[in-house]
């Protein structure tokens, strides 16, 4: 995982075990996840992970997506916030309880 983001090297350690804890308590994802992904840990808990799940939660919810289209890669720089906007919550009959959870948790 260093190899792949040396950069986690820099993180605080309450960074660390906080983004740690959500992603394998809260969303149940394994290690191989992390490691695959190391850049995950460097994204802001609050400002992107949780608004982005909460979004991907009512999706779930509503069976509006399946859960293997749940990847680590909804987080990640790649998706950014207009391409995740237009893609998992403007194109939704339901894009206007969407957006307000969206900006409720933004």
């Amino acid at each position: 995982m260093f190899k792949k983001n040396p950069l986690c090297m820099t993180y605080s350690e309450a960074k660390l075990r906080g983004t740690l804890d959500f992603y394998v308590n809260k969303l149940g994802w394994g290690h191989s996840y992390l490691v695959s992904y190391p850049h995950l840990l460097g994204l802001s808990l609050k400002k992107r992970i949780i608004v982005r799940d909460s979004v991907i939660q009512f999706l779930l919810s509503k069976g509006l997506i399946q859960k293997g289209a749940y990847f680590p890669t909804v987080f990640l720089l790649l998706l950014t916030e207009e391409n995740f906007l237009n893609k998992y919550v403007n194109c939704y009959e339901d894009a206007n309880e969407l957006q307000k959870l969206y900006r409720q948790k933004r």
